[in-house]
């Protein structure tokens, strides 16, 4: 589909125009996301008058107000729950949902008001800043008709949930007769949102999972880990699947040498359980924890390994191959400012250290 998309756009304005409508309909949220990308983009090279595309548009406009206010729903709900680190990492899937719906939000008024005035709007409320997004908000309240302006302004202004979902009730844009947060439309529907929120009621499951389910919930496991460390916070569940489908778990026993010092760097590793000792040259170096990673800079650069890392105890490792981690950093240039980021922080923190090392306790040595 995106590669229909990229096609539509190298025809006249006009028939691309036609197409791009016809696709937004699409309710895959990426999907939708290119085609107001594409639009904005031949609205804005050709000054084309989309007036005769109003009501569609408008009503674009109203599908993209029910996702995102049942999306604080749905949050509230989840909210009320008890503690559970599963919820939170759906939670933040559910976050990143609702800042592209904002984002949408924007750009589809940008079909209808100034193009160039809108995305200044956009830049000035994704800052995050009271003083930015006040200006943004400010713009929308002269700019806008009456009729688009209480159901924009409840759901991007700073105001409770409460609020927000009796107006969102009231407007007809949430049914508030869902009472599992896991039956509500927007997240059947929605691919991954289902798998997720399978994965976090496992523990009492509504139905007997399948093998392929189970299959899928291991996968997911591996994602929740990746989540949860430096490196892969900023990622999607879409952009972990592949990288937690091609990590392979790894059981290694206390006081085993993972790898040596000087050996081919061939896989980047990361803690699932456990602890391991770095050590160069018979001297430890640092401890690293669960959720930590180690290996990354000398399959890089193809150097051998800097440093021999021993298990401290019994330890579960998650292992991606060399190439699946090159992979990662030429395809999401996220994750090479997120490598290079925790790269400079560990180099600083422990390379440095090696003058100050201490010599190996005798616990540490095999055997």
């Amino acid at each position: 589909m995106l590669e229909l998309i990229r096609l539509i756009v190298t025809y006249p304005d006009t028939v691309a125009l036609e197409a791009l409508i016809e696709i937004f309909a699409e309710p895959d949220i990426y999907l939708k996301y290119q085609v107001l990308q594409e639009l904005s983009n031949l609205r804005r090279a050709h000054e084309l008058d989309l007036s005769a595309y109003r009501p569609r548009i408008l009503g674009q406009l109203q599908r993209e107000f029910y996702y995102a206010y049942t999306y604080h729903f749905v949050r509230k709900q989840m909210h009320s729950m008890p503690d559970n680190p599963r919820i939170a990492f759906v939670d933040a899937e559910i976050d990143k949902r609702l800042g592209f719906s904002h984002e949408m939000l924007f750009k589809l008024l940008g079909l209808l008001h100034p193009s160039r005035e809108m995305e200044q709007a956009w830049l000035n409320f994704k800052s995050r800043e009271s003083h930015y997004r006040s200006l943004s908000l400010e713009v929308l309240s002269y700019t806008l008709d009456q009729d688009l302006l209480a159901p924009v302004l409840n759901l991007l202004d700073d105001v409770s949930y409460t609020q927000r979902i009796a107006l969102g009730v009231e407007a007809g844009y949430i049914d508030a007769s869902i009472e599992d947060w896991w039956n509500n439309p927007v997240i059947v529907e929605d691919p991954w949102l289902q798998k997720l929120s399978q994965w976090c009621l496992q523990d009492a499951p509504l139905t007997v999972p399948t093998r392929k389910e189970l299959q899928v919930f291991q996968i997911i496991d591996r994602m929740f880990l990746l989540k949860q460390t430096e490196l892969f916070a900023s990622f999607s569940a879409e952009e972990l699947y592949p990288v937690a489908q091609s990590a392979q778990e790894m059981f290694v026993p206390a006081r085993r040498v993972i790898f040596k010092q000087d050996q081919p760097g061939d896989a980047f590793y990361i803690i699932h359980k456990g602890r391991v000792s770095v050590e160069r040259k018979g001297f430890q170096v640092t401890i690293l924890e669960e959720k930590e990673g180690f290996g990354e800079l000398e399959i890089l650069n193809a150097a051998p390994r800097l440093a021999t890392i021993r298990t401290l105890q019994d330890t579960q490792l998650l292992m991606i191959s060399r190439e699946d981690f090159i992979d990662l950093v030429e395809e999401y240039r996220g994750f090479g400012r997120s490598l290079l980021e925790v790269m400079s922080s560990r180099l600083s923190q422990h390379v440095l250290k090696l003058g100050a090392t201490q010599p190996l306790s005798p616990e540490l040595l095999p055997g």
